[in-house]
């Protein structure tokens, strides 16, 4: 038999296929390296941003400061992201105890300490203040409503910050056109209900599909919802 494996986090998981069965194509990564500085660059895309001053003059010491972070099942090199973004914080005199950071869960689970530290670093989790989104809680904060006039709440954390921050991969996305943007938001940090109608609403429908943003209706409702939010920058 065939042995083959699957990559998860940063083990494998090996397998067997039968003798009859006829391999097509299998892919592995190979060795590469990261790209030359990420924390370089994002650094300086933060001093010169796109339709925004530079975070140094847009955020203030006295600023609570809410940073929305994918979660792990996006891939990109997130813990160096938001590195960057600290840094350039730190740089603006904003103390690390002006700063929380939320885990943009949407639905999926909670990450436990451990994974939080696998994910994030170390040092970071130790010094800057690092929460789950909970879709469910009681406390979430309305910001507005779906075209169906259902209830759109977010992170009471996030709704209260002076600066909203986002950090999210961009990728193709089967409905919304494309991932990032104001996915980090909605439904990264919103309710349960909305995040399950707008699903159900449009995930189907031939306007909602990849590559496609104007006339999308799945991505036109999630934009203006992040608008709405408030939120201040995307990396």
């Amino acid at each position: 038999m065939t042995e083959l494996f699957l990559r998860l986090h940063d083990r494998r998981v090996h397998f067997h296929i039968p003798p009859q069965w006829r391999l097509l194509s299998f892919a592995e990564f190979t060795d590469r390296p990261e790209p030359a500085d990420v924390v370089g660059m994002v650094r300086r895309a933060l001093k010169k941003p796109i339709d925004h001053p530079p975070l140094s003059e847009a955020a203030g010491s006295s600023d609570k400061i809410a940073i929305v972070i994918e979660d792990p099942s996006r891939s990109s090199p997130k813990q160096l992201v938001l590195r960057a973004l600290l840094l350039e914080l730190a740089e603006a005199d904003v103390p690390p105890d002006h700063v929380i950071i939320v885990i943009g869960l949407g639905t999926h689970r909670r990450l436990d300490r451990e994974e939080m530290r696998r994910v994030y670093g170390d040092d970071l989790v130790d010094t800057y203040e690092f929460v789950n989104h909970d879709c469910r809680a009681q406390d979430l904060v309305p910001i507005g409503a779906l075209r169906s006039g259902t209830t759109v709440a977010i992170n009471r954390r996030v709704a209260e910050a002076d600066f909203k921050i986002g950090i999210g991969s961009i990728f193709p996305h089967p409905m919304n056109g494309f991932g990032g943007g104001g996915k980090i938001i909605f439904p990264a940090v919103a309710n349960f209900e909305a995040i399950l109608e707008h699903h159900l609403t449009y995930s189907f429908r031939g306007d909602s599909k990849i590559g496609r943003l104007e006339g999308n209706p799945f991505y036109e409702e999630i934009r203006d919802l992040a608008t709405a939010a408030g939120l201040d920058l995307v990396i």
